[in-house]
């Protein structure tokens, strides 16, 4: 007969082909006693009792040692031993008949044979991914990063005009920032959509030249309060002590304001000129639906930079800051595509140069509270917020962005003041963002050697030899008490390190973050 050997140890499977010849005995568990021979045969008779079978076990077992034939009976043939038993170690094979009073031959015993052939033993080995159930070891795998997602918030606002230091303006050096952002070798894979705030509401006329065009979102910027350039005016009553007087812009900066027409209050050699035609001081969309609508789709660069720079050259900015509308219609789209692609990790960058000034809610703890839903949400959208602002605004800056930046999941703001070298500072702070990003969201590892336990798994950072057990929480809002947590606890996409643990990471050049599957089932 032959056997099949399967053996298990670690994750090699080994299987045996066993081969046999005759009177060869195979090792395995023990086996059951074979029953018992035949009664003796008497004087004279053959012995022609036969042993009974020997027994069984489920694994490869020893033949039973050949039995004894009973003694020799006169003119009996053998008696014939107990067959072989099935697998287990030596079992013993049924008795033989018992003593004749005179000669039979001796009974022949229940070893394994195979009359006649002659098989080699032939072993063959397979890596297994994982070993059995039964005898499972905890697997871990290097975290790999998730592909990142960036829905950018952009404002163009008619601040964004204002001037920096070196004599371009906010606008201009955001722009080229950007352009070099999205054209950067280190961008390659990542994938980029934007949208702009504010934007037109359904309904008003993109400029106006008279008030009975603005109707209720009137009215049309065309005269200014003398005590305060930024109130729109119609009448003199509604400057509280002020003269409504003609709008001007300055001949170098068509986003501005200035006052009175024809003067020098632009600065030396700039004009104020006199406007013929202006915009609804109200046109601002204050719907969130407006805003998750993308004006360029998020995909991949650097296929998508293209479209992406056409996109931002090709805006002017203008009016004024509806901060609460387009934060949540950018966690609302960066919501929705996450929705669609479970395994990416989608962010939001929101870039402004002030506080809100249109639509409500209106306060930096609302606002701040939007960017918390959405962290808070499921899937997760962390909101990161960068700024830019002239020195004597970058402190007070700083503190209300910084709430809504940690709000976001992102700790704080990147805010870059107008007194240097502003498109740098503002690449420096894109790239930061997209490093910061990339480092803190891992995919779920997937197996098709079993069935993965969320319960079951583990984070382990390890840096400098020393490793350190992660502590998972339920989502983000429990990372004042934990490192990590699930897109979503029952069925998870992704893994994401909560802020304080990312940066501890981030900060480690030589660290690691492996994850501990457990053991799989089936």
């Amino acid at each position: 007969m032959r056997w099949l050997r399967l053996s298990c140890s670690g994750a090699l499977l080994t299987l045996t082909w066993l081969g046999c010849s005759s009177a060869a005995e195979q090792s395995g568990n023990d086996g059951t006693t074979g029953s018992a021979g035949g009664s003796a045969a008497t004087t004279g008779d053959s012995g022609s009792g036969v042993g009974g079978s020997g027994g069984s076990s489920a694994a490869p077992s020893t033949g039973g040692l050949p039995n004894t034939g009973g003694g020799p009976s006169t003119g009996g043939g053998p008696s014939t031993g107990g067959a072989p038993s099935t697998g287990g170690a030596p079992a013993a094979g049924g008795a033989g008949g018992s003593a004749g009073s005179t000669g039979g031959a001796t009974g022949t015993g229940g070893g394994v044979t195979d009359a006649g052939s002659n098989f080699p033993d032939v072993t063959f080995s397979y890596e297994a991914s994982t070993p059995e159930q039964d005898a499972c070891a905890n697997v871990t795998v290097e975290a790999e990063l998730t592909p990142l997602d960036i829905y950018v918030m952009m404002d163009i606002s008619g601040s964004m005009t204002q001037l920096t230091m070196g004599g371009t303006s906010k606008w201009d050096e955001m722009r080229a920032a950007f352009a070099a952002f999205v054209n950067d070798p280190a961008s390659a894979g990542i994938s980029v959509g934007i949208q702009y705030f504010p934007l037109v509401a359904a309904g008003v006329p993109a400029s106006c030249s008279n008030q009975a065009q603005c109707g209720a979102n009137g009215p049309c910027l065309l005269s200014v309060c003398s005590n305060n350039i930024n109130f729109a005016c119609i009448n003199n009553g509604q400057c509280f002590g002020g003269t409504c007087v003609p709008a001007g812009v300055c001949s170098n900066n068509p986003g501005s304001i200035c006052i009175p027409v024809g003067s020098a209050a632009c600065g030396p050699g700039v004009t104020c000129d006199a406007r013929t035609s202006s915009f609804c001081v109200n046109q601002e969309s204050c719907a969130a639906a407006d805003y998750s609508t993308p004006a360029v789709t998020i995909a991949p660069l650097p296929g998508n930079a293209t479209a992406l720079v056409n996109s931002i050259n090709a805006q002017s900015p203008f009016a004024a800051t509806p901060t609460a509308a387009a934060l949540s219609g950018a966690v609302n789209q960066a919501r929705s595509f996450a929705s669609a692609n479970p395994t990416h990790n989608v962010v939001v960058l929101f870039a402004t140069d002030g506080l809100p000034t249109r639509c409500t809610p209106s306060t930096i703890p609302q606002i701040s509270n939007i960017a918390a839903m959405g962290f808070s949400g499921s899937p997760s959208i962390q909101t990161f917020v960068l700024g830019i602002f002239a020195p004597a605004e970058a402190a007070t800056a700083q503190a209300n962005l910084d709430s809504i930046a940690s709000a976001g999941g992102t700790n704080s703001a990147f805010i870059v003041d107008t007194s240097g070298n502003v498109t740098a500072s503002l690449l420096q702070a894109l790239d930061t963002i997209r490093g910061s990003s990339l480092s803190c969201d891992f995919p779920m590892p997937t197996t098709d050697a079993g069935i993965i336990d969320p319960d079951e798994v583990g984070v382990v950072f390890t840096d400098g030899g020393t490793s350190t057990t992660l502590v998972r929480v339920d989502d983000a809002t429990g990372c004042s008490a934990g490192d990590w947590f699930y897109d979503n606890n029952t069925n998870p996409n992704r893994i994401s390190l909560c802020p304080t643990t990312c940066t501890t990471v981030q900060a480690s050049p030589t660290g690691r973050v492996d994850i501990e599957l457990g053991c799989l089932g089936s």
